[in-house]
């Protein structure tokens, strides 16, 4: 399993690199799809390796109820924060997850414990490299807010749930500004009631592009962008 795990961070970091050689307009290359295929694999493995190793935070067996619990993918995954708002951070994202596998790998298998004060949730951006419409991905997040708010022991009220929009992209060959953006104003016209949405245009550039100084690779982001990212949170969450 750990193989895979590196081989998955072989290709991410080889097709990353391919994808700034080749133009954007030429990512639909045979090669690259070859290599995306292959990856995409790789990550499903690597997704059910780190579920394992999170089971404890997911099903927060120390009972810790003055947690802010953050679900969603890499960009919550590769933070290495402790506190937000006061609250010790439970960090339930999962490297390489869509909304889909989220529900598939963690819900139906009734992993995630939901008695958090607070729920952060961050998704859809994986679910565009699988093609999967607006209509779709928020299908999945209702799924998920259902989820959360069913099982809310940890509150005597309704758990304050939070929504952050998917974060574009700078240069990247798997998915593109337009779609993240069609999909955003979907999802912040469409979402449940009850669930805040915040929105990250502030952290793109003059182009619509994700700031350069936020990221590391088009995607991840940087120390700059986590702070960034905090400061939003803190704009959105704690004025309400």
């Amino acid at each position: 399993m750990l193989f895979k795990y590196y081989c998955y961070t072989f290709w991410n970091g080889l097709i990353q690199i391919l994808s700034y050689i080749i133009p954007a307009q030429k990512a639909q290359n045979t090669f690259i799809k070859t290599f995306s295929v292959s990856r995409k694999l790789v990550i499903k493995e690597t997704v059910k390796k780190i579920i394992k190793d999170k089971m404890s935070v997911l099903k927060n067996t120390l009972n810790d109820i003055n947690t802010v619990c953050l679900i969603g993918h890499s960009q919550f995954h590769k933070w290495d924060i402790k506190e937000l708002f006061g609250l010790k951070v439970r960090n339930c994202g999962v490297n390489g997850i869509s909304m889909v596998e989220y529900r598939e790998q963690i819900l139906e298998k009734n992993l995630l414990n939901c008695n958090s004060k607070m729920y952060i949730v961050f998704g859809g951006t994986n679910d565009i490299v699988y093609d999967r419409t607006p209509q779709q991905i928020l299908e999945e997040l209702k799924i998920l807010v259902n989820y959360i708010k069913s099982r809310g022991g940890g509150n005597e009220q309704s758990p304050n749930i939070y929504f952050i929009a998917c974060l574009n992209i700078n240069n990247r060959y798997d998915r593109d500004n337009k779609t993240i953006n069609e999909l955003n104003l979907y999802l912040k016209n469409n979402f449940p009631a009850g669930v805040k949405y915040i929105s990250a245009d502030e952290m793109n550039d003059e182009n619509g592009n994700l700031k350069e100084k936020y990221t590391i690779d088009g995607l991840h982001l940087s120390e700059a962008g986590y702070g960034k990212l905090k400061e939003i949170l803190e704009e959105n969450i704690c004025k309400n």
